[in-house]
């Protein structure tokens, strides 16, 4: 299984962002822990079957306010937005070579200012930010406490994994 990430810089270019290398290696980790886990589900053992491809969109304060304005109701900035790709949209005959998962939407700011408030490292902040957004594309969620749990649990093994200390 292999992964293609489409990295959309839309704010202007910053020396401390993590290079397109890091982020595979990120991603690399997530797929590897998604293969060996006894958290699979169909959808996730679907994604696994094929090749996947997502974006990772970074953007400013005010981009991501609107957007999380826009689609979750709440008038504030945040630090990621995950956009599944919604495949019941597409009519049943076409069998895509790869899987699509979606958008992640991330504001580096927002980052930023979290790592410094607390008092994470910078680098290890974004890259968990980056796997929490990627396993919503992967069908986890935290809205209830076991939910959360699970997604938390999982989070912790992959950071720690790509050298990070736990996020929680």
């Amino acid at each position: 299984m292999n992964f293609s990430i489409d990295l959309q810089i839309d704010i202007a270019d910053s020396d401390s962002l993590p290079t397109i290398d890091e982020i595979n290696g990120w991603c690399a980790e997530i797929f590897f822990y998604l293969k060996k886990s006894t958290q699979q589900t169909d959808f996730i053992k679907e994604i696994l079957a094929k090749d996947c491809e997502f974006s990772v969109i970074i953007v400013n304060r005010e981009q991501i306010k609107e957007l999380n304005s826009q689609y979750r109701g709440k008038d504030k900035s945040t630090n990621v937005l995950s956009f599944p790709f919604d495949y019941h949209e597409l009519p049943e005959d076409i069998d895509l070579a790869y899987r699509l998962l979606g958008d992640i939407v991330i504001c580096d700011s927002v980052v930023e200012e979290e790592a410094r408030e607390q008092q994470k490292e910078y680098k290890a902040h974004w890259a968990h930010i980056f796997v929490h957004g990627v396993l919503h594309l992967c069908g986890f969620d935290h809205i209830d406490n076991d939910e959360a749990e699970i997604m938390e649990s999982i989070e912790t093994d992959i950071m720690k994994n790509c050298g990070f200390p736990a996020p929680y």
